[in-house]
């Protein structure tokens, strides 16, 4: 049995389908009820953490993340809702993260709990049964939750997200891919979450993609110019006018170690105190913070456009360390031994 037919996960699935039933008459108290429901059946550390802090901050009732969940319910497919939710949050960081830990514990390396893939249509088409030899790899060391950077027709990606239900991929693409023709073509796909850069047409981009009731979130690719308008607001306020689930962060190559540290220290701020009507998010630190939580020695990991390794700190071009040269847990045991020194990129 998959891990996305286990006993477990749709007995979970059919309690949320149940609250969903309810969620358009008063999505306010029955988000407070799922949370507090999900709570009591949590085991794993990083639900855990997740749900009592969404708990904590429910309690104000004039939260910004009130609007987040009432927009979310309007205007985006519900089978769309759940099944994403249910791929990250049972598929990716319950199940999968416990087989992570089992994992790394037996075999001395680190996993990351998600992992980004840099490519365009003519390199999946050229290399389709690789990337999903790749996924395959991934889920069975518990890795179900994918970032793939897409530069040209993501489109064409759709055969991957069709083979892989049980994974939740977040597609990252320009705002000038957005069509009637790719959304037409990724719309049946309810484990996709699409993501788009705010600049010039985000607003028209945005509202196809609610036309179509699709799931997406903003990204942001920010550097030392952009501290001021990230710092006063303005640009997290320019966001929430389209309806994000999430805002994402991402620092350039020119980024100062104290520029990155004082954006997430607003990023931080501004999640807790639910200023905005979304998830604000910062890359790579929240996506090491959660891979920290989940197996204590966290890792960020990535592969560019011609299949190389790339961490937090290091980039790698090594026959030992290319995607397309050896399995990815031959890569991950290479670069990333657990509480080690691993080798340096290069």
């Amino acid at each position: 049995m998959s891990i996305g037919n286990s006993t477990q996960r749709v007995w979970i699935e059919t309690i949320v389908r149940r609250a969903f039933k309810n969620m358009e008459g008063s999505p306010g108290r029955n988000v407070r009820n799922l949370v507090d429901m999900a709570l009591q059946f949590s085991d794993g550390r990083f639900q855990t953490l997740f749900f009592k802090t969404t708990r904590r901050m429910l309690q104000d009732e004039t939260s910004a993340y009130y609007e987040l969940f009432r927009s979310a319910v309007e205007t985006v497919d519900q089978e769309r809702l759940i099944q994403f939710g249910m791929n990250i949050g049972y598929n990716g960081c319950t199940a999968g993260a416990a087989r992570i830990r089992e994992t790394e514990a037996a075999q001395g390396f680190n996993i990351p709990w998600m992992i980004s893939l840099h490519l365009d249509s003519v390199i999946y088409e050229a290399n389709s049964e690789r990337f999903h030899q790749v996924i395959a790899e991934g889920n069975e060391l518990g890795v179900y939750v994918w970032q793939v950077h897409c530069s040209d027709r993501p489109e064409n990606l759709a055969p991957l997200f069709a083979a892989y239900p049980d994974n939740a991929f977040v597609l990252y693409c320009d705002t000038e891919h957005i069509n009637e023709q790719m959304l037409q073509r990724l719309h049946p796909y309810c484990n996709l979450m699409l993501a788009i850069p705010i600049g010039q047409n985000t607003a028209v981009a945005c509202t196809q993609m609610r036309f179509h009731r699709m799931l997406y979130s903003l990204y942001y690719k920010y550097g030392p110019q952009d501290r001021e308008k990230i710092l006063d607001g303005s640009l997290f306020h320019l966001a929430g006018t389209n309806h994000p689930i999430f805002t994402v962060l991402i620092p350039n190559a020119y980024c100062s170690a104290a520029l990155r540290d004082e954006i997430h220290d607003y990023v931080l701020q501004t999640r807790m105190q639910q200023r905005y009507p979304f998830i604000a998010w910062d890359t790579p630190a929240d996506d090491h913070f959660i891979d920290s939580v989940i197996s204590g020695d966290g890792c960020v990991v990535g592969f560019d456009d011609c299949g190389n390794l790339f961490t937090e700190n290091d980039a790698w071009e090594t026959p030992e360390t290319n995607l397309h040269l050896q399995h990815l847990q031959d890569i991950l045991r290479f670069a990333l031994p657990k509480y080690k020194e691993a080798p340096h990129g290069r």
